[in-house]
């Protein structure tokens, strides 16, 4: 099955935690507020690299990893799971439900969640998923 639809992201908290010129580390919390298909709430712990950006003294995010559990329903059913991340920006984005991490009635959820961002900054999202019942 397929569900859809957006999120909202609150509480951006960032950390740097080991930095040199060439990157820079950091640990990012985060809550996520979802609507759609998928609704509910998510938390988030992120470990982030940084490097810089060509011309200027920026530096850009090119990968990261994070755990995030979301709580609430898909298409009715309550509960929550967990998914992990898993991001290059040369080698894209995964983001799958870890077995066994649901419970309620998501319990035997498995899958992956696409996540779009829009030129305007929002966020959508496409969440293939099944049930090992």
């Amino acid at each position: 099955m397929t569900a859809t639809g957006t999120f909202d992201l609150h509480d951006w908290q960032e950390q740097y935690y080991d930095e040199t010129p060439a990157a820079k580390l950091a640990r990012i919390s985060n809550r996520k507020t979802f609507h759609g298909d998928l609704t509910g709430t998510s938390t988030a712990q992120l470990l982030t690299v940084g490097v810089p950006v060509e011309g200027s003294d920026e530096f850009a995010g090119v990968a990261y990893v994070a755990i995030e559990r979301i709580t609430g329903s898909v298409h009715g059913r309550k509960g929550s799971f967990v998914v992990l991340h898993v991001a290059d920006r040369s080698a894209g984005m995964t983001v799958s439900v870890v077995a066994g991490s649901a419970d309620g009635e998501l319990t035997g959820l498995g899958g992956d969640l696409r996540i779009t961002r829009a030129e305007d900054g929002s966020h959508s999202y496409e969440f293939d998923y099944r049930f090992n019942d």
